[in-house]
């Protein structure tokens, strides 16, 4: 098989561009501004098409990114991905075509990428990222194509360092054309491969013969230079790290707290995943793509809410992801956006029709001032689909542009499943361990009053409080929470509003029920009474304000609570002075570990509600999610109020 690099070029002239020929759409004068001008793309450069990776791809197929575990089952093919990664990194800095250019898109250096320069009245102390926008998701499909993309390429050098009669270029030939990258599903599975968390060191092939020691790719990126990183304490740290802490010398990343915290938000992420995916209200893609507000509704989550969290629980205190500019240095962050990418792709598959864009952009981007209208024809900038032409959200429907797909989705691709299968997928993938999943296997098995021995599952304890209880033990209490008649129950979620640059950064706010055992904001993840968390993932220099929206679901917790018979039921008139009593919200700054009063939060207000939801009756149906009605006032700093208010709802 004939085997050819992925990597396209344009050459663009040094004259100024039309509009016409840029953008076929553009709704704002600063947009039109900046396309007029002739510094705003770069004169007589060579400039990088994304493409994503054409190889593998045959008529009526394409390649799938694979999750991250299954491809360390596959030595040939993870192997090929680290060396590939390794030799990615050993480009220089200078090239936009390096791990180092392709990570500084997202934030810092706050510089051209591609020719693409900054926006006459968009923020220069940003990137081009569209953080609580709209183009959040669709944004970062041909961000990730361009990533895959130098990924193969660098896979191919590798490939053909290998000498011809070394048997090992072979199999790494047979598993080249259908290389992606992986992704990291932190939802089924929050705890983070020891490949990933804590190996330092990995074993690889040498190309000279025999086996090597190199760095581990995927544990941490190593600098060339920090003279474009001026932020303390990153102009120090010659690495990426995770929750750092110094040490004589430098630093080192803390790794089993990381992993303590991960593993105390399982149970919350895969909750949170499923309802995006499965409630009505989220066939809105104006809702399900951004924290950005107002939602319409009263259940504020986000798959960007939700990735939100997972770049602050991995970068703890000070660590690369849980800074907007330096984030996509970690190779993590890869892994993270991967899956953040499928989510999106199975939302598509679930929501056939539903995918379109109508707002306006609260924060601005390098490219885009704030306030800038936005649609599915809005550049997605700085990604090159040809010449002078830049993706839209329109241009990026569909995964087989970039030549992949997922596991879930690939027959949905090419016309070989339709939405019940994706949606009996995210079922069995998340809805069996959710508190619909369990309470319809609690209802089962006491409608037929089994007596099947379930000794062993029964007496299994949740991993954490926002894990539900197993349904064998939820099935003699499944009758005080499930209405027989109906096959419905109660749903709880903290909802959460703020501002984005209440602190110039990163914070958390998280939810207890009870008090936390300690005051170090480092351990309250994995506390016995941890619910789960809000994390506001925002720019350390403020940038444009902007009100975002989260939740933190409840009924995992509720239902641990009436297995241990502290709670009579899911019923509001039982909940409800249960939560008055026992519910904690605490936050802290992500930088420095520092508690804040909610009072002390810029427009803060946090609502505690339910939502009736109907059981689904087969593992091809989706629980039936009625709307959330506000049940009790927690705070609402803008009006004054700084104490838990029943309503009358």
């Amino acid at each position: 098989m004939a085997v050819w690099s992925s990597l396209k070029y344009a050459v663009v002239a040094s004259c100024a561009i039309s509009l016409a020929d840029a953008f076929p759409t553009v709704a704002n004068e600063g947009m039109t501004q900046w396309l007029s001008h002739p510094a705003s793309i770069l004169p007589r450069q060579s400039m990088l098409t994304t493409t994503g990776v054409r190889e593998g791809v045959t008529q009526g197929s394409v390649p799938v990114r694979k999750d991250l575990r299954e491809l360390i089952k596959n030595p040939v093919e993870f192997e090929l991905f680290l060396l590939a990664l390794q030799r990615f990194y050993s480009q220089p800095q200078a090239s936009d075509s390096s791990y180092y250019g392709i990570s500084g898109i997202h934030g810092r250096p706050f510089k051209p990428w591609n020719g693409v320069n900054n926006v006459q009245g968009a923020e220069f102390n940003t990137g081009y990222c569209t953080h609580g926008d709209i183009l959040f998701l669709p944004w970062h499909r041909p961000y990730l194509a361009i990533y895959e993309q130098l990924i193969w390429d660098n896979a191919r050098e590798v490939v053909n360092s290998f000498p011809n009669n070394d048997p090992r270029k072979a199999s790494f030939q047979a598993v080249l054309p259908g290389l992606r990258i992986p992704y990291w599903d932190w939802a089924t599975d929050s705890s983070i491969p020891s490949q990933v968390l804590d190996m330092k060191t990995i074993q690889v092939a040498n190309p000279r013969g025999g086996r090597q020691d190199i760095a581990n790719p995927l544990y941490s990126y190593k600098f060339q230079s920090l003279s474009e990183l001026p932020d303390q304490p990153f102009n120090r740290m010659q690495e990426t790290y995770r929750w750092p802490r110094q040490i004589r010398g430098g630093y080192e990343s803390q790794t089993q707290s990381l992993q303590n915290a991960m593993v105390g938000i399982g149970g919350n992420l895969k909750t949170r995943v499923y309802q995006l995916l499965s409630a009505a209200a989220y066939k809105d893609f104006n809702l399900v793509g951004t924290k950005a507000t107002p939602h319409n509704n009263n259940f504020l989550d986000s798959l960007e809410g939700v990735h939100d969290t997972i770049h602050g629980t991995v970068g703890g205190n000070n660590g690369h992801m849980g800074w907007v500019p330096y984030a996509a240095f970690d190779p993590i962050f890869w892994l993270h956006h991967t899956n953040i990418d499928r989510l999106f792709a199975l939302w598509q598959g679930i929501n056939p029709t539903s995918y379109s864009i109508n707002g306006q952009s609260q924060m601005g981007t390098f490219t885009m001032p704030a306030g800038t209208s936005e649609n599915m024809n809005t550049p997605l900038s700085p990604f090159r689909q040809s010449g002078n032409t830049m993706y839209n959200s329109a241009g990026v429907v569909r995964t087989s542009t970039f030549g992949y797909a997922y596991p879930e989705t690939v027959d949905y691709e090419f016309g070989r499943a339709n939405s019940a299968n994706i949606v009996a997928a995210v079922n069995r993938l998340y809805g069996r361990q959710s508190p619909a999943g369990v309470l319809r296997e609690a209802a089962r098995i006491s409608r037929k009053r089994s007596t099947v021995d379930n000794t062993k599952r029964a007496a299994a304890q949740p991993v954490n409080l926002n894990t539900p209880p197993v349904p064998e033990k939820l099935a003699p209490v499944e009758h005080k929470i499930v209405d027989k008649a109906t096959d419905k129950y109660n749903e709880w979620v903290a909802n959460i509003k703020v501002d984005s640059a209440a602190f110039n950064g990163t914070f958390n706010l998280d939810v207890f029920m009870g008090d936390a055992s300690s005051t170090d904001p480092s351990t309250w993840a994995a506390d016995k009474n941890f619910v789960g968390a809000h994390v506001v993932f925002a720019d350390p220099d403020g940038g444009s304000m902007g009100q975002v929206a989260g939740a933190v679901p409840l009924t995992s917790a509720l239902l641990n609570k009436v297995v241990s018979k502290e709670v009579g039921s899911l019923a509001p008139e039982v909940v409800v002075p249960y939560l008055m009593k026992n519910l904690k919200i605490s936050a802290f700054v992500s930088s420095n570990s520092q508690i804040v009063a909610l009072k002390d939060i810029k427009n803060l207000k946090i609502e505690i509600s339910a939502a009736e939801v109907t059981l689904p009756k087969s593992d091809s149906e989706a629980p039936v999610w009625g709307d959330y009605a506000a049940k009790i006032e927690w705070v609402d700093v803008p009006a004054g109020q700084l104490a838990p208010v029943a309503t009358s709802a």
